[in-house]
């Protein structure tokens, strides 16, 4: 496979490819726990503490707001309400959508451990990182994300679900696709990586991103967290509404024109840190901690980054990309699936 994903996790002090991993089922949704917020499209949780502080990179990064759940949404099978709010913000959050996450989570952690087992202190599936754990490697280990039981959370028919809710019809076929190779990630204590918008990594990523500018993308990035991810291990980042800001298209546009480095990740940063972004107005940082059976979609325009990793711990998670088979896909993925299981080259 080339080196032509997005970027893998960027070690700084000793750090390798994300708090404490609860072993617990996906929180049930409860509307009365729920409290709005002034964005629309969205509720937030009382885990969620506004206003928060996170390491992000080298430096600190102040007043970062929650991010919205649409979860109510997505109960309601309201595929419209689901599309305003992935253009008004780009990025959807949605709460304990997936089941058998924290079984992947496990599964994944105690095959790495017998793999590498240097980078763990302990059982793997405890998920604390040795002492100068850095650069695990995940990524480049297909076959475990082709397991069984990560395959049951990466490829769940809700996925393809959502992404039929959510991507544009196109003049080929409807069908939707994932493919087959999987941006599993491992991060370890002290590592994150940089701000960057997905399209920069895609092959016709850019493309889908400008075509896709009113219709709300043409391929989407959906994040999986597998185990208790706080924004301290690691979490998601996303700069809300930076994919429509009118005042960073010409830096955007820039920043995606230029073409990738040969290291095929750092390169493909627009900052290191959120706190770099130069912008004439101030962007709107959003994360919050997220679980097991959580999905964060990102349209590949979206300018985002992960936290640093500031625990003991190793985060998991795992990116997959969506499409539809009438749409421009990124020749170097050449095994795309659908939701029957069958392979489609690209």
């Amino acid at each position: 496979m080339p080196r032509t994903t997005e970027p893998p996790p960027r070690a700084r002090r000793g750090g390798g490819e994300g708090e404490r991993v609860r072993c617990a089922p996906p929180p049930s949704i409860n509307p009365k726990r729920s409290r709005s917020l002034q964005e629309g499209g969205g509720r937030g949780t009382k885990r969620d503490h506004a206003g928060a502080s996170v390491l992000a990179g080298e430096r600190p990064l102040s007043g970062v707001q929650p991010l919205l759940d649409s979860t109510p949404a997505w109960c309601a099978r309201d595929a419209r309400a689901l599309r305003a709010a992935l253009w008004r913000n780009g990025y959807l959050h949605l709460r304990g959508l997936l089941p058998g996450a924290q079984a992947a989570r496990d599964a994944l952690l105690s095959s790495l451990g017998r793999e590498a087992p240097a980078a763990f202190a302990g059982d793997a599936r405890g998920g604390v990182a040795a002492p100068g754990a850095a650069s695990i490697g995940l990524l480049s280990r297909q076959h475990l994300a082709q397991a069984a039981e990560v395959r049951a959370v990466t490829e769940h028919a809700a996925l393809f679900e959502l992404a039929d809710a959510l991507l544009p019809p196109t003049q080929g076929c409807q069908t939707v696709l994932t493919p087959a190779f999987k941006w599993a990630r491992a991060v370890a204590p002290g590592e994150w990586t940089g701000v960057h918008a997905d399209a920069k990594y895609i092959t016709a990523g850019g493309v889908a991103a400008q075509a896709g500018r009113r219709r709300g993308g043409c391929a989407l990035t959906f994040w999986l967290p597998l185990g208790h991810v706080s924004l301290r291990m690691g979490g998601l980042l996303v700069a809300s509404g930076s994919h429509r800001a009118a005042h960073l298209a010409p830096a955007l546009g820039r920043y995606l024109a230029q073409p990738l480095g040969a290291d095929g990740a750092a390169s493909g940063w627009l900052a290191a840190s959120a706190a770099d972004v130069r912008s004439s107005q101030p962007l709107r940082w959003c994360g919050s901690d997220v679980e097991s059976g959580d999905v964060i979609v990102l349209r590949l325009d979206t300018l985002h980054q992960s936290a640093t990793n500031s625990t003991a711990l190793v985060r998991t998670s795992v990116d997959t990309r969506w499409s539809r088979a009438g749409a421009a896909r990124d020749a170097r993925l050449r095994e795309w699936r659908d939701g029957a299981g069958e392979t489609h080259g690209a």
